[in-house]
C-alpha cells in the first residue's frame, strides 16, 4: 500500500488538524476558495474508501451537477453505485484509482493556483525567482501528460526546498515520482508564504 495516500487517513493524526496546520498562515494567494475546494476533493476522494462512508451513500442512486443544458436534459448524473462499486472492489489496499485520483486532483490544483499566481500585480517582478520557475516547471509538466519536457538546460534555475529541476527530469512523471502528494499544498503554501503573506 502506498503510505503517501494513507497518511491522512490514520486515527492518530486527522487530517483537519494537519490541514488547519498547512493553512494557518496564509497570505492572499492561498485565500481563496480553490484552496477549500482542493481540500474537500482530497479528503471526499479518501472518504469513499472508508466502509460507513460508503454505506451512507448507497442508498442514494445518482448525484446530478447543473448544467446551463438542463433544458435539454444534458446535465451529467454520476451514478453511484458504479463508483462505489468499483471502489469497493478495490478498497484501501487496491490503490489504483486512488492514486490516479490523487494524480489528477494535485494535477488540476496545481494549475489552477498557477493561473491564479500570473493574474496577481507581483507576478512580473517574481517570475525569474527559482521557486516561481520551479512552480512554473511543475505546471507545465502537469499540463502535459503529467510529466516533465525539458530538452536543454534551464537558463534560470528552478529550485524548492530540497528539489531542483534540471534537464536530467526530462520525461519523468511529474507526480507522485517528482511531488508526493502532499507536496502540491506545500508548493504553493511556500509560495505564499514568500511572496504574497503580510
Amino acid at each position: 500500500m502506498d503510505n503517501n495516500l494513507t497518511a491522512g487517513l490514520r486515527r492518530s493524526a486527522p487530517l483537519t488538524q494537519n490541514v488547519k496546520g498547512v493553512t494557518a498562515r496564509m497570505g492572499s494567494l492561498l485565500k481563496n476558495d480553490m484552496v477549500d475546494a482542493y481540500l474537500e476533493m482530497c479528503l471526499g476522494v479518501a472518504a469513499l474508501r472508508i466502509p460507513a462512508v460508503n454505506s451512507a451513500l448507497s442508498p442514494y442512486q445518482t448525484f446530478g451537477i447543473k448544467s446551463s443544458y438542463a433544458h435539454q436534459k444534458e446535465d451529467p448524473i454520476i451514478q453511484i453505485g458504479a463508483v462505489l462499486r468499483e471502489v469497493s472492489a478495490q478498497g484501501i489496499q487496491g490503490p489504483i484509482n486512488l492514486r490516479n485520483c490523487f494524480t489528477q486532483v494535485n494535477r488540476v490544483f496545481l494549475l489552477a493556483m498557477w493561473d491564479m499566481l500570473i493574474g496577481t500585480q507581483k507576478y512580473q517582478s517574481i517570475a525569474t525567482e527559482p521557486l516561481i520557475q520551479f512552480f512554473r516547471h511543475i505546471r507545465n509538466g502537469c499540463a502535459h501528460t503529467n510529466s516533465f519536457t525539458i530538452t536543454s538546460p534551464l537558463t534560470k534555475p528552478a529550485s524548492w526546498r530540497d528539489k531542483t529541476i534540471t534537464v536530467a527530469l526530462h520525461g519523468s512523471t511529474v507526480i507522485p515520482d517528482f511531488l508526493a502528494d502532499g507536496d502540491a499544498l506545500l508548493l504553493v503554501r511556500d509560495v505564499d508564504g514568500q511572496y504574497f503573506s503580510p
